[in-house]
């Protein structure tokens, strides 16, 4: 995950680009290139793990489901995980667009989009498997 948000510099210079009229360097557009392959890579190589052994796992029903939807996971995964760095964005957007906007404002007003979206995430993760109260402990 840390790897995916450092596309956030990616998002913002594409996005200042446009709003802002701010100018990107050649080297600029070559360390674009180099993080983007980077991640892809990553992405790449973390892609042929094994299945889940049921018998490890605290709850079993999340490892059978967890087997059952490994592809449909891992493209929900990678999609959040390409638009959490869109979130860093709109953060140094309206910081760059609204100079008057207090910071203490935008960590309450992110935090909460951030978590209503987590909220969101957990429902329909709930909706598809039903609930054990161990994988809510569990995390």
């Amino acid at each position: 995950m840390p790897a995916l948000l450092s596309l956030a510099s990616v998002y913002n210079t594409i996005l200042f680009y446009f709003a802002f009229n701010e100018k990107i360097a050649p080297v600029h557009i070559f360390g674009m290139i180099i993080m983007i392959t980077g991640v892809a890579f990553l992405g790449l190589e973390s892609g042929g793990e094994e299945p889940v052994d049921v018998s490890t796992t605290p709850s079993i029903a999340s490892a059978i489901a967890f087997n059952e939807n490994k592809t449909r996971n891992g493209i929900i995964a990678m999609t959040y995980g390409v638009l959490a760095p869109g979130f860093f964005t709109v953060k140094a957007y309206s910081i760059r667009k609204y100079p008057d906007y207090i910071a203490w404002d935008l960590g309450i007003d992110s935090l909460t989009f951030e978590y209503a979206c987590y909220v969101i995430m957990y429902a329909v993760y709930v909706a598809k498997v039903s609930f054990v109260f161990e994988d809510f402990l569990y995390g």
